[in-house]
């Protein structure tokens, strides 16, 4: 597993706390980031590498992931009626939403990928085409 910056180094063994959308699984769990790693075919986007807590690597028949996020969700403010839902611009990075953390934002929304079991974790390099998806999902 590839990590990258020093920035991203502080980040592995930090728990998290996730919540499946598009899954039979609805229970909240908790995974702890391992490594932090890039796609080939994707080459500016960070994949994080979870390690989920029992019940949920049962349900989802994984035991790692890859967490890809995609939105930093910000608290809704008193008195102000948007029709835009309240999202951050640009690259969102789960280094800026853990060790960071502004108390504007509330969740962060991605999806949880799968991959092959047989790719040995510590020196993991994958291909677009490996990846799968297991479900969309928000870090709360």
């Amino acid at each position: 597993m590839r990590v990258i910056g020093l920035e991203s180094r502080k980040i592995i063994g930090q728990i998290v706390y996730l919540h499946l959308e598009e899954h039979p699984y609805k229970d909240r769990f908790s995974a702890s980031i391992s490594g932090i790693t890039k796609v080939e075919d994707r080459p500016s986007d960070k994949f994080y590498l979870l390690k989920l807590d029992e019940p949920a690597s049962r349900a989802l028949a994984h035991e790692y992931v890859l967490f890809h996020p995609e939105v930093l969700e910000r608290k809704r403010r008193l008195f102000r009626k948007s029709p835009k839902p309240r999202s951050s611009p640009g690259k969102v990075s789960l280094e800026d939403f853990v060790l960071d953390r502004d108390p504007a934002y509330v969740m962060l929304h991605g999806r949880l990928y799968g991959f092959p079991k047989t790719k040995p974790l510590n020196q993991m390099v994958l291909a677009g085409y490996e990846l799968f998806i297991l479900a969309r999902c928000t870090i709360v």
